[in-house]
Protein backbone atom coordinates (compact mmCIF):
# COMPACT_ATOMS: atom_id res chain seq x y z
CA UNK A 1 0.00 0.00 0.00
CA UNK A 2 1.39 3.35 -1.23
CA UNK A 3 0.54 7.00 1.01
CA UNK A 4 -2.03 8.06 -1.19
CA UNK A 5 -3.90 4.79 -0.96
CA UNK A 6 -6.29 4.87 1.82
CA UNK A 7 -6.15 2.33 4.58
CA UNK A 8 -8.50 0.18 6.21
CA UNK A 9 -9.04 2.64 8.68
CA UNK A 10 -9.83 5.41 6.90
CA UNK A 11 -12.23 2.98 4.92
CA UNK A 12 -13.70 1.42 7.81
CA UNK A 13 -14.38 5.33 9.07
CA UNK A 14 -16.12 6.05 5.68
CA UNK A 15 -18.02 2.21 5.99
CA UNK A 16 -19.24 3.54 9.49
CA UNK A 17 -21.04 6.71 8.40
CA UNK A 18 -22.68 5.27 4.91
CA UNK A 19 -25.74 4.52 6.70
CA UNK A 20 -26.04 7.48 8.55
CA UNK A 21 -25.39 9.47 5.74
CA UNK A 22 -27.94 7.68 3.16
CA UNK A 23 -30.36 8.01 6.11
CA UNK A 24 -30.07 11.74 5.94
CA UNK A 25 -29.99 11.42 2.34
CA UNK A 26 -33.11 9.48 2.57
CA UNK A 27 -34.98 11.93 4.29
CA UNK A 28 -34.08 14.60 2.60
CA UNK A 29 -35.59 13.96 -0.78
CA UNK A 30 -38.89 12.55 0.81
CA UNK A 31 -39.61 15.45 2.43
CA UNK A 32 -42.50 16.86 0.97
CA UNK A 33 -42.38 20.94 1.37
CA UNK A 34 -44.16 23.03 -1.09
CA UNK A 35 -43.41 26.69 -0.73
CA UNK A 36 -47.39 27.61 -0.35
CA UNK A 37 -47.52 24.85 2.87
CA UNK A 38 -45.45 27.00 5.82
CA UNK A 39 -45.86 24.28 8.00
CA UNK A 40 -44.23 21.91 5.40
CA UNK A 41 -41.41 24.61 4.83
CA UNK A 42 -40.35 25.03 8.85
CA UNK A 43 -40.73 20.83 9.27
CA UNK A 44 -37.91 20.91 6.07
CA UNK A 45 -35.64 23.38 7.40
CA UNK A 46 -35.24 21.25 10.52
CA UNK A 47 -34.74 18.24 8.53
CA UNK A 48 -31.99 20.03 6.99
CA UNK A 49 -30.53 21.10 10.24
CA UNK A 50 -30.73 17.92 11.75
CA UNK A 51 -27.41 17.08 9.98
CA UNK A 52 -25.77 20.47 9.49
CA UNK A 53 -25.69 20.09 13.82
CA UNK A 54 -23.35 16.93 13.25
CA UNK A 55 -21.34 17.95 10.72
CA UNK A 56 -20.91 22.06 11.38
CA UNK A 57 -18.78 23.50 13.68
CA UNK A 58 -21.61 25.61 15.03
CA UNK A 59 -25.28 24.15 14.63
CA UNK A 60 -27.69 25.87 12.46
CA UNK A 61 -29.91 28.18 13.55
CA UNK A 62 -33.89 27.74 12.02
CA UNK A 63 -34.64 31.47 10.98
CA UNK A 64 -38.14 32.46 9.94
CA UNK A 65 -37.69 35.90 7.25
CA UNK A 66 -41.04 37.08 5.36
CA UNK A 67 -43.08 33.71 7.08
CA UNK A 68 -40.44 31.50 5.14
CA UNK A 69 -38.56 29.04 7.37
CA UNK A 70 -34.85 28.21 6.57
CA UNK A 71 -31.90 26.87 8.20
CA UNK A 72 -28.74 29.46 8.82
CA UNK A 73 -26.15 27.49 8.67
CA UNK A 74 -22.27 28.43 9.17
CA UNK A 75 -19.07 26.70 7.97
CA UNK A 76 -17.35 28.17 11.42
CA UNK A 77 -17.20 30.75 14.32
CA UNK A 78 -15.59 33.52 12.62
CA UNK A 79 -17.47 32.73 9.21
CA UNK A 80 -17.66 36.41 7.32
CA UNK A 81 -20.79 35.72 5.63
CA UNK A 82 -23.52 33.70 7.09
CA UNK A 83 -25.48 31.39 3.89
CA UNK A 84 -29.36 31.00 4.17
CA UNK A 85 -30.59 27.63 2.92
CA UNK A 86 -34.09 27.83 1.73
CA UNK A 87 -36.16 25.02 2.76
CA UNK A 88 -38.04 24.31 -0.63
Amino acid sequence: MTAAEPGPSLVGRFAEKLQPMLGHIEALVTCESPSADLAAVARSADLVATPGAALLPAAPSVVVLLALTSSLMRSGVRAPRPRVLPAR
